[in-house]
């Protein structure tokens, strides 16, 4: 749950809980998906909630999705900025993330699940007493970004609450709202959905902030998604823009990939690795 573009901090702070395991850096045999805690589909919005998740690949084939790498910035006129850089190991919980600071790159390496990691500058370890806050930081880029990246396959997840919105439906969207119970970061924040009708993408989200219901719903259209075959096959979607209802400016989740190995020390490697991929 969020707290909007206030660039080039973390933006909203959106309600994540994805479901994976284990430890930081894992050592053990990773499961051999990600366990999906999906609830029974018991009213209009649960099952539109699933239709839009089926729409961008459904959950068994996103719980073959081992590795997740993306960027998070921001798009205006002809400017591009990157604000951060993610590797994601799904299975393990093991998590990279990168960003350009004054005094060169910034690397840390945790776990989402133990909240537990190290972070360096240039490759040289942070102090010891400013360790907690870089890894806390990274820890909210991760909630941030990936709910900018995946939301569709976030509908349902244990805490969300969903609810059918007739009076802003048409013939052409169905709308569902979301709101939180005690999960997130900020579980004050209430979001909307509108769903294509006919290919059940999500078409725009909306949303109000913890704490800034006095202020309009915040718009955004999501755009040019893009389709990866997985393990096995099957075929899912993310949409790598998400274009601000004036059009002025756009929140990039770009430079997708979904690999099936990474680098052996992508989890350890002290120095830049994901800038070079470009």
């Amino acid at each position: 749950m969020p707290s909007i573009p206030r660039l080039p901090q973390i933006l909203p702070l959106l309600p994540f809980l994805f479901l994976a395991a284990c430890t930081s850096p894992s050592t053990e045999t990773p499961p051999a998906g990600v366990t999906m805690d999906l609830p029974p589909l018991e009213t209009q919005a649960d099952s539109l909630a699933m239709d839009v998740f089926h729409a961008v690949g459904g959950p068994d084939a996103w719980s073959r999705v081992r590795y997740i790498r993306f960027d998070f910035g921001r798009a205006a006129d002809s400017t591009r900025t990157v604000f951060r850089s993610h590797l994601w190991d799904r299975f393990t919980g093991d998590y990279r993330v990168e960003r350009d600071v004054e005094g060169g790159r910034e690397v840390v390496l945790f776990n989402v699940n133990t909240q537990e990691g190290s972070a360096f500058v240039d490759g040289q370890a942070v102090a010891a007493d400013t360790l907690a806050d870089y890894v806390s930081r990274a820890y909210g880029a991760y909630i941030n970004d990936t709910y900018w990246l995946l939301a569709p396959i976030k509908l349902l997840d244990p805490g969300v609450s969903r609810s059918f919105v007739p009076d802003s439906s048409d013939a052409e969207f169905a709308v569902i709202k979301t709101t939180y119970d005690n999960v997130g970061l900020t579980p004050g924040d209430q979001f909307w959905f509108w769903i294509e009708r006919e290919s059940r993408m999500l078409d725009m989200w909306g949303y109000i902030l913890q704490g800034r219901t006095d202020r309009p719903i915040t718009k955004w259209r999501w755009e040019d998604y893009q389709a990866f075959v997985v393990e096995g096959g099957d075929t899912v979607r993310v949409a790598p823009r998400k274009t601000n209802m004036p059009g002025t400016s756009a929140i990039v989740t770009d430079h997708v990939d979904l690999p099936r190995t990474v680098a052996p020390d992508a989890f350890t490697r002290p120095t830049s690795l994901l800038d070079q991929d470009g």
